[in-house]
């Protein structure tokens, strides 16, 4: 990882029915991504609101971003964005060295037994994929038995 941030703004924003006043009005937009780069610096925390002018206000009008308490504001969808990559880059982790893969609450419930040596079963993600390894699979897994 070469240590460099940055904020990812996708092409799809020329469509998008909440950039309809913003991305062909130049101070809007680019009190938008001014206001993404520093609400993506200090994720998971909000961000200072900047003084309200014409164009922070249609920001927060076409919902783009919510303000919160004490003149702060987060942008609409980067929460769930920086989960994503965060989730893939885990993902991504896991499948290059076979490392555990913390699981959902909706996967623990549908693995849900104990495995036969009384430990919980652990999902890894493979060179087979992901899946339960906790012992029971043959000698041609490569988890179970390295």
């Amino acid at each position: 990882m070469t240590g460099r941030t940055y904020s990812r703004v996708y092409h799809e924003i020329v469509d998008d029915p909440k950039f309809q006043g913003v991305y062909y009005d130049n101070d809007t937009l680019a009190t938008w991504l001014r206001m993404l780069l520093v609400a993506d610096a200090m994720y998971p925390h909000s961000a200072p609101l900047p003084r309200r002018n014409r164009s922070v206000r249609l920001l927060i009008e076409v919902g783009l971003i919510a303000e919160r308490p004490n003149n702060r504001y987060v942008i609409a969808g980067l929460e769930a964005e920086r989960e994503r990559r965060s989730d893939a880059g885990r993902n991504a982790a896991a499948a290059r060295w076979a490392l555990p893969v913390e699981q959902s609450k909706d996967e623990k419930n549908k693995a849900g037994s104990i495995a036969s040596n009384g430990a919980p079963p652990t999902t890894f993600m493979g060179w087979k994929g992901a899946g339960l390894h906790d012992g029971r699979h043959g000698a041609t897994c490569s988890v179970c038995h390295p």
